[in-house]
């Protein structure tokens, strides 16, 4: 899970004075919720169906309640 906040915070550096993207008002949310560990604030920022890809496999989950199932193996 470490790599993924990383990767969206780098992602989503705002520069100063700046209004924020839809897309940085996204990450925002979203590292705000996994730091929290806000499993239903996450799935609720998802628009379903998704198709995730663990361990080189595709899975889709067609809703929160299926993600949620999985949201261990998902954000590792």
């Amino acid at each position: 899970m470490r790599v993924f906040v990383a990767a969206f915070t780098v992602l989503s550096l705002v520069a100063v004075g700046r209004a924020q993207t839809p897309y940085e008002t996204f990450l925002s949310q979203l590292k705000a919720a996994v730091r929290r560990d806000d499993r239903a604030a996450v799935a609720s920022l998802v628009k379903f169906p998704i198709i995730v890809s663990m361990a080189g496999v595709r899975m889709p989950f067609p809703n929160a309640a299926a993600l949620l199932e999985r949201y261990d193996d998902i954000f590792t």
